[in-house]
């Protein structure tokens, strides 16, 4: 046996007759109860000098009072006592014995919470009371304090997880604290998560968490029946699809997105797809440039309708090089000399001159001379020249 506490008997009377039989009382639950050990929940009383009481106990491990446990290792042991007190009194009531009920009513007095005590064992906590079957004798003392335990009632709590649209949010990250408790869970398919265990009545706080940051904080009090939901911004996948400007799909090139100041890495798949999921609706998402590679445009705004957001790459036009300036042919003055058969001079004389779909009309001069200025060379002329008559 282990001694746990040695208490003085002060402000305390036995609820079962003289402190003297606490010793046989004990050993009376132990032959009792010896099947399933359920009697190792109550300490054993030694008797010592000096009205007090030494408690021991067949366990073996660290002990720890009640009031040194944290909220949450308190909760937890309240809920071990409840269960091990319920089945002692299962395995009481298999003997059809109501006096045997009566003093297991009586034993699992405690006048204070501090004697309670949790055992860590190899195999796990146990409980053991101290000071069983004693009643405080100080005036507003308090009475019932395991009762109380057994009487908790703890329910699943079914959240629904909606988004402010009240369609369902699934797979959403939701932080919750209960009873000293913080714990993380995440929506199913159905919008929905459930907290197994929580005590009627207790407080239940919702958010999630953004940026470091708790947004949509929600307060819940636990009840029976109770319908809970939890509101969420609107979020939408955002698919973007990579094409260049000749309408070609960009396959399996990386991108940098930035979402709220973060940067997201992405590359495009086979059909040039790349998505961000749930991004809250009304934000805007923009594409990072390349020094190699201009975008049609770069900031897209997060919309509820799931729309394809398109992303060009201008492909850039090769440069033409322009065709050197036509030379324009070098044009040169012809000049004509009208003479008649004999060779003689004919002034005077009207010439008409055909080229290149031109007609050009003029006359000899007293030398027998015409110039037709701006002929290109090689050009092909017809000329016909008529001698005025002499009147």
């Amino acid at each position: 046996m282990n001694p746990i506490a040695t208490k003085e008997l002060m402000d305390v009377r036995y609820a079962l007759g003289s402190v003297d039989s606490s010793k046989s009382r004990y050993n009376l639950l132990k032959r009792t109860f010896s099947e399933n050990l359920e009697y190792r929940i109550f300490a054993e009383p030694v008797i010592m000098s000096g009205n007090r009481i030494t408690w021991m106990t067949e366990y073996e491990g660290q002990i720890i009072n009640y009031k040194q446990l944290s909220e949450i290792e308190q909760n937890d042991a309240q809920e071990l006592l409840s269960t091990r007190i319920k089945k002692l009194f299962l395995a009481a009531k298999t003997y059809q014995d109501q006096s045997l009920i009566d003093i297991l009513e009586k034993c699992i007095e405690i006048p204070n919470v501090r004697d309670i005590c949790i055992i860590k064992t190899t195999s796990g906590d146990q409980i053991v009371l101290m000071q069983w079957g004693f009643l405080s004798d100080v005036p507003g003392g308090e009475k019932g304090i395991i009762q109380a335990f057994i009487n908790v009632k703890r329910v699943p709590v079914l959240i629904d997880v909606q988004y402010t649209d009240e369609t369902i949010a699934t797979f959403e990250t939701v932080h919750v604290e209960y009873e000293g408790r913080k714990e993380l869970y995440k929506s199913d398919a159905n919008g929905k998560f459930t907290i197994p265990k929580v005590k009627v009545d207790s407080i239940i706080v919702a958010y999630q968490i953004e940026k470091e940051t708790q947004i949509g904080h929600s307060r819940y009090t636990c009840y029976e029946r109770g319908n809970y939901i939890f509101k969420v911004p609107l979020k939408s996948d955002m698919l973007f699809q990579v094409k260049t400007s000749t309408n070609e799909i960009v396959a399996n090139e990386p991108f940098t997105l930035i979402l709220d100041g973060d940067e997201i890495p992405l590359t495009t798949d086979t059909n040039g797809q790349m998505t961000i999921p749930k991004v809250k609706v009304e934000s805007e998402v923009f594409v990072k440039e390349k020094e190699d590679r201009k975008i049609n445009q770069t900031s897209f705004i997060c919309k509820k309708e799931k729309p394809l957001y398109n992303i060009i790459i201008e492909v850039p036009q090769p440069e033409i090089t322009p065709p050197p300036p036509i030379e324009k042919p070098k044009l040169t003055p012809m000049r004509i000399k009208v003479v008649d058969k004999d060779d003689k001079i004919i002034p005077n004389a009207d010439i008409t001159v055909e080229y290149a779909g031109k007609k050009v009309e003029t006359k000899s001069d007293e030398n027998g001379y015409a110039i037709i200025e701006d002929i290109e060379p090689n050009t092909k002329v017809k000329i016909t020249a008529i001698k005025k008559q002499d009147k």
